[in-house]
């Protein structure tokens, strides 16, 4: 056993701390997101009686789609998803350095539920906006 201050250790447990809030925030905007983004989708669909779709085509051609319905409509449910959006834009490249410098440093090193929920959700919503199934990203952007 080793003897004299626990600094060492009071400093790593610090480092994890600041680096697991880091992580907790991306994720909870994250979470924030994908949640009122599914939620918005599935508002439309319940209001409309068929999944919204969002503008497409030339209105000079004669190839112009209108929307199915303006997300703008749902007021404050539209407006928390976009301010869960921009703060998931703003806190996930801070929580993504975090987790990479942590692959380095294993005293910063953020519990593995922590990471691997933060990864997982990462993942859904880079698909999501990435591949846009449904076309449902076009429709909340437009």
């Amino acid at each position: 056993m080793r003897r004299g201050s626990n600094s060492g250790s009071a400093a790593s447990e610090s480092a994890r701390a600041v680096s697991s809030t880091f992580v907790a925030a991306g994720l909870f905007a994250l979470v924030g997101w994908l949640a009122g983004f599914g939620s918005l989708v599935v508002r439309a669909r319940l209001h409309l009686g068929h999944w919204p779709v969002g503008r497409s085509g030339n209105p000079f051609d004669g190839s112009y789609r209108a929307e199915s319905i303006d997300p703008d409509r749902y007021g404050l449910h539209c407006d928390l998803t976009w301010l869960f959006f921009i703060a998931a834009a703003w806190v996930l490249p801070f929580s993504t350095i975090v987790l990479l410098a942590s692959l380095v440093s294993r005293r910063t090193r953020p519990p593995a539920a922590l990471t691997v929920v933060y990864l997982l959700a990462l993942a859904l919503a880079a698909v999501t906006i990435a591949f846009d199934p449904g076309g449902f990203f076009n429709w909340f952007a437009d």
